[in-house]
Formats: structure tokens, sequence, C-alpha cells
């Protein structure tokens, strides 16, 4: 039987993949645009870190490799916002 993937909170240690993963996902989206300076290629790693750290984030993990990333925030009405979403293509 082959991996599975498992989805959880991310954490500190997955950072670095989370944000290789979202450099990797929005290439596509900056070429369709036309702009390589979209907010989630020029994020920073610091950044990326911060939002680990105060937001709701979940990864998808295949063996020890990220391969998906949600980012999301709860707005003070109480609704549930998603932020950047990566799937690794």
């Amino acid at each position: 039987m082959g991996m599975s993937v498992i989805i959880s909170a991310a954490t500190a240690q997955d950072v670095e993949q989370i944000f290789r993963l979202q450099y990797l996902c929005f290439q596509r989206e900056a070429e369709l645009y036309g702009n390589y300076r979209i907010d989630p290629l020029v994020q920073t790693l610091d950044a990326v870190r911060d939002e680990v750290a105060d937001d709701l984030v979940f990864v998808a993990r295949l063996g020890d490799e990220v391969v998906g990333s949600v980012r999301g925030f709860t707005d003070p009405d109480g609704t549930g916002q998603i932020g950047k979403l990566c799937v690794h293509p």
C-alpha cells in the first residue's frame, strides 16, 4: 500500500517547506498576470513564519514532504476566511 496524504496543523518546522511550496505554486498565476511581484512571490520567510505562529495554518504531507498548505483566520464576525491555498502542481 502506498503513502497517504496526512492533513495536520502546521508547525514552525514546516515554515521553510511552506515558503518553497508557495513560491512554486504561484508561478503560474504570476505568469498569467504578467506580474512576478504578487504577494505570494515577494512574501518573506519571516512573514510566513509569523503567519504560521499567528493564523490557522494546515499542511498536507506526503511522507515528510509538505505538498499542500492553506492559511486562514476568523474575522471579527466569526466567519472563517481562507488566505493562501497551495497544492504542489
